[in-house]
C-alpha cells in the first residue's frame, strides 16, 4: 500500500508535468517524444507491431525467465525448508530475505551499467548464465551440502533479477513509437504471465523436497532462452551492419514509417 501511494505521487503524466526534471530535461524530453510520435494511424501502428518477429522473440523470452522469478519467488520459502526440515518458519524466512536483498543489488548495479554502455543483451546472458548454475546445482539433488544448495538458490535468483530487467528493456528500446510501446507493455507482460502457470505445474508437492522435475524444467527453459536470446543479438547486429555498409555504399534504405531505423541490442 505504502509502495502504491508512492508511485501513485510520483507518477507523471508528460514531461513538463514532472517537477524534478530541469527546463531544458523537460524541453528535451518533450522533444524526443514528439520526434517519435508518427501519424501513421491505429491500425497500422497494430500492424506493424504484431508484423515484427522481434516482439514475439521477447514475449517468449519474459515467459521463459518469468517462470524462473515465479518459482524462486513463490517457492524459495519450501526449497530452504526442504534444505533444513528442522529449522523453524522465521528461520526460512531469515534465509530468504537476503536472497532477494542481493538480487536487487545485482539487479541495480546491472542496469546501470547497461544504460551506461546502451547494451542489454549482453546482461541477460549473464544472467542466464547465473541461473543455469544455479538450477544445474539443485537438480542433482545435492540436499545434504547445505551451504552449496543455498548458493544455488543466490545463483538463480541473481540471474533471474539480472535478465528480467534486460529483456523487457529490449523490448520497448525496440519499439518506435509511444503507441506500439504501449501495445508492448500489454503484449509482453500479459504472454510473459503464463509462465505463473507452468512455475505451478512444474514444482508440484509429490516432487518434494528436492523438486528434480521443476528444477530440470527451470533448467531446460533457461538454456532455450540464452540460445534463443544469443541468436537474436547475432541477428540484429548482422542486419545493422548490413544497413550500414548500404549507407556507406550510398544506397536508399527503404524503411516503413514508424519503425526503429536500427534495432538495439
Amino acid at each position: 500500500m505504502t509502495c502504491a501511494l508512492l508511485c501513485l505521487l510520483s507518477s507523471v503524466n508528460r514531461p513538463e508535468t514532472a517537477h524534478f526534471l530541469s527546463e531544458d530535461e523537460k524541453s528535451t524530453i518533450k522533444a524526443n517524444v514528439e520526434a517519435q510520435t508518427t501519424d501513421i494511424g491505429v491500425v497500422a501502428e497494430w500492424q506493424l507491431f504484431f508484423r515484427n518477429p522481434l516482439n514475439y522473440v521477447w514475449a517468449i523470452l519474459y515467459v521463459f525467465t518469468c517462470t524462473t522469478t515465479y518459482s524462486v519467488g513463490v517457492f524459495s520459502p519450501t526449497f530452504v525448508q526442504a534444505f533444513h526440515p528442522t529449522w523453524s518458519v522465521p528461520d526460512v524466512q531469515a534465509q530468504v530475505v537476503p536472497i532477494f536483498a542481493v538480487s536487487s543489488v545485482a539487479c541495480l548495479a546491472t542496469s546501470i551499467l547497461a544504460d551506461r554502455l546502451d547494451h542489454r543483451s549482453g546482461f541477460a546472458l549473464l544472467g542466464f548464465v547465473f541461473t543455469i548454475i544455479g538450477f544445474r546445482i539443485l537438480r542433482d539433488d545435492i540436499t545434504d551440502v547445505k551451504d552449496v544448495t543455498m548458493m544455488s538458490l543466490y545463483f538463480i535468483s541473481i540471474g533471474t533479477f539480472i535478465s528480467l530487467p534486460m529483456v523487457w528493456n529490449l523490448t520497448l528500446l525496440n519499439l518506435a513509437t509511444p503507441f506500439q510501446r504501449a501495445i508492448g507493455v500489454g503484449f509482453v507482460v500479459g504472454v510473459g504471465n503464463i509462465s505463473s502457470y507452468i512455475a505451478a505445474w512444474v514444482f508440484r508437492s509429490s516432487e518434494g523436497p528436492a523438486y528434480r522435475y521443476g528444477m530440470t524444467v527451470g533448467l531446460i527453459l533457461t538454456c532455450v532462452a540464452a540460445v534463443l536470446l544469443f541468436f537474436t543479438a547475432v541477428c540484429v547486429v548482422y542486419q545493422n551492419k548490413r544497413l550500414d555498409r548500404a549507407e556507406a555504399r550510398g544506397e536508399p534504405i527503404a524503411r516503413p514509417k514508424g519503425t526503429v531505423a536500427r534495432y538495439r541490442i
